[in-house]
């Protein structure tokens, strides 16, 4: 017979104590240990291990470049806020697609379809996804956030150095030739390489010639490398109101909602003018800020007002195989504080007037030539007082006012001569005091001062400037001078004879007035209300401060 066997319920009891017991070790040891917090840590940082994972995706599939027969270029790098648009000829609209879409951009000889994105302080929210991404959101123009175009990685070549092109004028033929590269690499698509410098002064003794092919500087940004940049479609506008004033328009702000004006990018509304530089500067840096309005994330983007050498990028492609130069925006029409952005030649809007684009369809990048002169962030290293109009980026120094070291990756700077660096400070103010000398003299030295500025500005390349430079105008001899008004004539070096605007400096007789010892600051493309100051390598060099023809354009670096 075969025996029973079981548990009795004192062992039971005993077990389930010994049980509670073990349990009660086992959990003070675990909050002893700090297991809990261990793996909480361990959860954060598996998420940001697939961010950052992610990210890694992101940078090895813009190398992969576009495919399809389509000229390959690094795909558009989007981040957070980021919502990828392209406009439907059909239903004469934007609409939001998505990064797969093969329609979204085309870069292709003849083709010349830029990326758009718009950011999230419209209608439509990216973090909040209240839309479908497959083309049938339309967008209507109220609905718009501000709106970007991507400009690709690549490298260049002037095909005529330092002078206008032979055999016609640059509006017909193309001033740059582009090479797309891979990634952020100094290679092209089929692997070949590029370096990052030619050597200027052999150039110089091959004026006319095409430079080598070399990586265009815009896509360095600080120590970083880009695939590419995010430029401003239109330059900027101001939201909450369509007023242009001194009073209302030279502020900084947050761009956040609580803010009641913020920076905006948009089409058919008043450019953001009456600003000085300082402003542009931080307000285009306030745009990654907390609690921003276009759900950017600061760690992944870096917003900025437009550098020099950006400017450089943009309108060098625009120039290529794969751009067009635009037609200027000279609406001559426009009356006082009631002009407005999208008053084109003809009182056309944006859409009926995509030959002042710079790909002459609605994809490309808008005013770049003509419209608004634009303060670009780069300055000319004098010391002057007039750098104090880029406000607290910039700092007085013993030897006059500098730019903060923090900002400096933010900036493109220029070098000056000796002498133009020979300031003196009284009541408060850093000046050189070669401005104010009369006679032949002092014109003398104004225009040594300004020989040594275009001497020096040899050494940048890619910026659009001595590359394509084949003359210029420099401040002349004093024709009116008191304490409180100052002006000059406008002289075009070397002949030193008269030249009205400074008319006659770059490809198709851009504007080019170099300027010297006062000015400071860098504009660029033109303005509309005078036909000589018009031209997508414009330059003007001025103090900084807030003028009714003066505005500005963002950037955004991911």
């Amino acid at each position: 017979m075969k025996k029973n066997e079981g548990i009795t319920l004192i062992a039971l009891i005993i077990t389930i104590i010994i049980l509670i017991i073990l349990t009660a070790i086992t959990i003070s040891n675990v909050m002893n240990s700090n297991l809990f917090g261990l793996a909480k840590g361990a959860a954060e940082n598996y998420v940001q291990a697939g961010e950052e994972e992610q990210d890694k995706i992101d940078e090895l599939t813009s190398y992969l470049g576009s495919e399809n027969g389509k000229v390959k270029v690094n795909k558009p790098r989007l981040s957070d806020g980021m919502i990828p648009i392209k406009y439907d000829e059909e239903k004469q609209n934007w609409v939001i697609t998505n990064e797969k879409d093969e329609e979204w951009y085309d870069y292709s000889e003849g083709k010349m379809l830029w990326a758009n994105v718009m950011l999230s302080d419209g209608a439509y929210k990216e973090k909040e996804k209240n839309y479908t991404d497959d083309g049938t959101t339309e967008i209507k123009e109220e609905e718009l956030g501000s709106m970007f175009v991507w400009v690709p990685r690549y490298a260049y070549s002037i095909n005529s150095y330092h002078t206008e092109m032979n055999g016609g004028e640059g509006t017909t033929q193309k001033i740059t030739n582009v090479v797309f590269l891979n990634g952020t690499s100094d290679k092209d698509f089929e692997g070949k390489s590029y370096p990052r410098e030619y050597n200027v002064d052999e150039m110089l003794e091959k004026v006319g010639q095409p430079t080598p092919m070399i990586v265009h500087p815009g896509f360095t940004f600080g120590e970083e490398e880009l695939t590419g940049i995010w430029v401003g479609k239109f330059e900027a506008s101001m939201s909450g109101t369509n007023g242009n004033t001194k009073d209302t328009n030279n502020i900084e702000t947050n761009n956040t909602p609580a803010d009641e004006h913020s920076i905006k990018v948009l089409p058919n509304v008043n450019t953001w003018r009456y600003i000085a530089i300082g402003n542009c500067f931080f307000n285009c840096l306030n745009m990654s800020g907390d609690n921003n309005i276009y759900g950017i994330t600061k760690t992944k983007v870096d917003t900025h007002l437009m550098k020099n050498i950006e400017w450089g990028a943009a309108s060098y492609l625009a120039a290529s195989q794969y751009g067009n130069v635009p037609t200027v925006n000279d609406s001559i029409n426009r009356e006082g504080l009631t002009d407005i952005y999208y008053e084109y030649t003809g009182k056309q809007n944006y859409i009926e007037n995509v030959s002042q684009s710079t790909t002459r369809n609605i994809t490309g990048i808008y005013d770049m030539s003509g419209g608004t002169w634009e303060y670009t962030s780069a300055y000319f290293d004098n010391f002057d007082q007039s750098l104090a109009y880029g406000l607290n980026a910039f700092e007085e120094t013993q030897r006059g006012i500098e730019l903060k070291s923090e900002y400096t990756k933010y900036w493109d700077r220029y070098d000056v001569g000796v002498e133009e660096k020979k300031v003196t400070k009284e009541n408060g103010i850093f000046r050189n005091h070669t401005i104010w000398d009369s006679g032949i003299e002092g014109n003398q030295k104004r225009k040594d001062a300004s020989d040594e500025r275009y001497k020096l500005m040899k050494n940048k390349i890619g910026d659009a400037m001595y590359e394509t430079i084949r003359d210029y105008a420099y401040y002349g001899r004093i024709i009116v001078s008191s304490e409180t008004q100052w002006d000059f004539e406008w002289l075009t070096s070397p002949t030193g004879t008269t030249q009205n605007w400074g008319r006659g400096g770059y490809y198709n007789g851009d504007y080019s007035l170099i300027g010297c010892c006062y000015c400071t600051y860098i504009l660029r493309g033109g303005v509309w209300s005078n036909t000589a100051e018009q031209g997508m390598f414009a330059i003007c060099t001025p103090e900084g401060y807030i003028l009714r023809d003066r505005t500005f354009r963002p950037v955004i670096a991911v």
